[in-house]
């Protein structure tokens, strides 16, 4: 396949919301692409796609062989998905392709898998897929804080708040791009709602007087 037809791919690949490809053939096109170019950075320029959208569909390249399969068989058709499971070790990969291939999981509770890493990092990848499990049909509430530039300690957070509403009614605590979401349980919630009452507070401010 030469130069332009993988041009081609790549970008027909990673800019339509229905691609035509697995996110292991786009990137087997992109490895391909770079052998025509001196990095990668380059090769974004050239198809218009961010560098960063470039190495997240490379991340395949890294997993487990079976979760290789189940993305070439678009079982699994995610490149933030492929992004979050490179997080896992090549052993919990090996446990999650098999969970994920008997449908106990799919692909939209990876990010959260994610996020219980991140939050309980000492358990075993068997104890993080029950934990979430546990919480698919539990009513969750979501709470997202702008935090700006301020400085903040997730596990302090997460602390405060378990010991305010009980570990069961504290689900998990996540950042990104400047937003820090919470997330209880319904009781959870209605536990501080009534805390935040009695400050004569809005729940929002409530929280935001936990944290900051």
């Amino acid at each position: 396949m030469g130069k332009d037809e993988l041009i081609s791919r790549v970008i027909l690949g990673t800019k339509r919301r229905n691609r035509p490809f697995s996110v292991v053939e786009i990137a087997n096109y992109i490895t391909s692409l770079k052998s025509y170019y001196p990095n990668l950075k380059e090769v974004a320029e050239v198809v218009g796609i961010s560098e960063n959208m470039l190495r997240r569909f490379l991340v395949t390249k890294k997993l487990n062989k079976k979760l290789q399969f189940l993305f070439e068989q678009r079982i699994i058709d995610s490149v933030t998905v492929a992004y979050y499971l490179n997080r896992f070790t090549q052993s919990e990969q090996e446990l999650l392709s098999e969970i994920i291939a008997e449908k106990k999981i799919n692909s939209k509770d990876i990010r959260s898998l994610g996020a219980f890493r991140n939050q309980y990092p000492d358990e075993n990848i068997i104890s993080l897929v029950n934990r979430l499990l546990s919480t698919k049909n539990i009513k969750i509430s979501l709470v997202h804080i702008y935090i700006q530039n301020h400085p903040i300690n997730l596990k302090k957070i997460q602390k405060v708040f378990e010991v305010e509403i009980g570990t069961d009614d504290f689900i998990n605590i996540d950042v990104k791009g400047g937003i820090l979401t919470l997330k209880f349980t319904k009781n959870g919630e209605k536990s501080l709602r009534a805390n935040a009452k009695l400050k004569g507070l809005s729940l929002r401010k409530y929280i935001e007087s936990k944290i900051f």
